[in-house]
């Protein structure tokens, strides 16, 4: 008898030890189902957000170019300046 009842307070235990996992994994699963929602309800920002990030980087890239091109066209006119400049230097100093 006294056999029953200590093989029947393990059995207990372990129930309760699964019990307790089980609670575990409702809880685990619970966070996740909010987790999920949550990505889910924000995965059209995240979508918008990433669509405007691209948007201004797209920006910077054509604003890089302008500002490169600008330059080139700024070093080209001086260039030019300076070549006519030197032409008009050569003319004057052969004519006289």
């Amino acid at each position: 008898m006294e056999h029953k009842i200590k093989a029947l307070a393990e059995r207990e235990a372990l129930v309760q030890a699964v019990k307790a996992e089980v609670e575990n994994i409702r809880q685990i699963s619970s966070r996740s189902k909010a987790d999920l929602q949550f990505v889910s309800e924000h995965r059209d920002d995240v979508t918008e957000l990433r669509a405007k990030v691209e948007d201004l980087l797209g920006r910077v890239r054509r604003h890089r170019r302008q500002d490169r091109d600008d330059r080139v066209t700024a070093q080209d006119g001086r260039r030019g300046a300076d070549a006519r400049q030197q032409h008009h230097q050569h003319a004057a100093a052969t004519s006289t």
